[in-house]
């Protein structure tokens, strides 16, 4: 759990909301603004200013990601200006990648390994209906619905 120090030195520890808020956007903020170029050490640490911030500002709670997002890249991009590197894109359109990322991942987790394999042998290796049916021990009938009823599990993006 992350810990840092107040005004007067006092290491504090976060509460329950505090905590709550990290889990839900820490994550997806933390691998945005590392994907714009902040270390990864002191993303965590940008990251957690700009939710103690949401705390103390209290955004309306359908607000609270987008104020979130635009802490974390004022932050990330004061960071990186006063250490003369570039930044590599926005913290915003980042924060959208690894959402879009995290989803497709748990779609994807959601298909049984089978399923999963048969699509993953048709779109990454390009692999023909025969093909896949051989690997997988399938007529190539099954195949072809194993990577059809995947296409449709996964809603187009």
């Amino acid at each position: 759990m992350k810990e840092w120090n107040d005004d007067a030195g006092a290491t504090q520890h976060p509460d329950e909301e505090q905590q709550s808020l990290f889990e839900v956007f820490g994550d997806v903020l933390v691998r945005a603004v590392t994907r714009i170029g902040v270390p990864e050490a002191d993303a965590e640490a940008l990251v957690w200013e700009a939710l103690l911030a949401c705390l103390w500002e209290d955004p309306p709670e359908g607000e609270r990601k987008a104020w979130l997002i635009a802490a974390a890249a004022t932050r990330a991009s004061t960071y990186l200006e006063l250490r003369g590197l570039p930044a590599r894109g926005d913290v915003a359109k980042e924060a959208r990648a690894v959402e879009h990322l995290d989803l497709r991942r748990r779609e994807l987790a959601a298909l049984t390994e089978r399923v999963r394999e048969a699509l993953r042998l048709r779109v990454s290796e390009k692999k023909s209906y025969a093909e896949i049916a051989e690997e997988l021990g399938v007529s190539e009938f099954a195949a072809k619905k194993m990577v059809e009823r995947a296409l449709r599990k996964l809603p187009r993006r």
